[in-house]
């Protein structure tokens, strides 16, 4: 964690440094602002400003695993014998190192924010992962009398289902310009702006693990958490714009994730009134312990992803 944060506080001091540079740009043709705020004619422009983002999300690094306990009373009679326990380690990783082998990959998302012209935003994001993958994973198994555990190598085809979505509000705390305006009519770049937000993440987790000599798992989970996040822009000019987005989730509360961080960070370039496009690098992290009696099987989740996000930024 305290990793991410000095990684976004140094993304935010590279950003500080280039507004400075490239406020000194000479005037590019004319198009409209993002923000209503800094509009000349408000009472002309909407009350609320749309902006829908479908995203491309390629992940570079995923690395990371889930823990199972499984039962020894593989028969439901109550007895021990001739039955078996242990922990089952699931490896999820794409890296070049992998001994896992790709059969399928599926990957939606998207995001939309509405902020209205006094400040106030309401903020959804959707993310859908679907993968299949085989190869071997390592069991740790206990015969029952026996000690202690001895480790194996199981083959298994693995299905893996994560659905992320966001719920939340955000205010404009912050919407200020940095430089001087060269005329009436043009805002005088940088502008900073910084957004924070609360709301609610909401996760469904669904692993199906085929196994060879050892009882197969099956995990059909989800679970709400309260999160807390920032956005903060520094729009260096008529189309270019950089951002930091950073949120957390967790704080303990109920069935919630132990932890769930999110960082965000890129730039913008618009083409026109309605349209732009982002690039941008995400970072991602879940750590996860269930222990339920609700559930058949015990488990852990402790993965992190890193990758490009991709977007397209359509504005009504």
């Amino acid at each position: 964690m305290n990793k991410i944060l000095s990684v976004s506080f140094s993304i935010i001091g590279v950003l500080f440094t280039a507004t400075s540079l490239l406020a000194q740009e000479s005037p590019e043709s004319e198009i409209s602002e993002p923000s209503t705020k800094i509009a000349t004619e408000q009472s002309k422009e909407p009350k609320w400003e749309v902006d829908i983002e479908p995203t491309l999300l390629v992940p570079l690094n995923l690395d990371g695993g889930v823990g199972v306990e499984i039962d020894g009373d593989e028969d439901g009679d109550g007895s021990d014998e001739g039955n078996s326990s242990g922990v089952i380690e699931i490896p999820i990783a794409v890296k070049g190192d992998s001994e896992f082998n790709f059969d399928e990959a599926l990957r939606l998302s998207g995001r939309i924010e509405a902020w209205h012209r006094k400040g106030l935003g309401i903020i959804f994001d959707g993310t859908y992962t679907r993968y299949g993958e085989s190869g071997f994973v390592a069991a740790d198994i206990e015969l029952i009398e026996s000690d202690p555990f001895f480790r194996i190598e199981v083959p298994t085809e693995i299905l893996v289902q994560q659905g992320i979505f966001v719920l939340a509000a955000g205010y404009e705390v912050i919407e200020s310009e940095l430089g001087r305006r060269k005329s009436p009519d043009r805002p005088g770049y940088p502008i900073l702006r910084f957004r924070p937000f609360l709301g609610t993440r909401f996760t469904f987790i669904d692993i199906s693990a085929d196994f060879e000599g050892i009882p197969d798992i099956d995990i059909d989970d989800s679970f709400f958490d309260l999160m807390v996040g920032a956005h903060l822009d520094f729009q260096v000019s008529q189309r270019w714009n950089f951002g930091v987005r950073a949120d957390y989730s967790g704080f303990g509360i109920g069935d919630s994730t132990d932890s769930t961080v999110t960082v965000v960070a890129g730039a913008e370039w618009s083409v026109s009134k309605l349209v732009a496009f982002r690039l941008k690098y995400r970072f991602y992290e879940i750590d996860f312990d269930r222990n339920s009696k609700l559930l058949e099987d015990n488990y852990t989740i402790n993965f992190e992803e890193q990758g490009l996000w991709l977007g397209v930024s359509f504005r009504l």
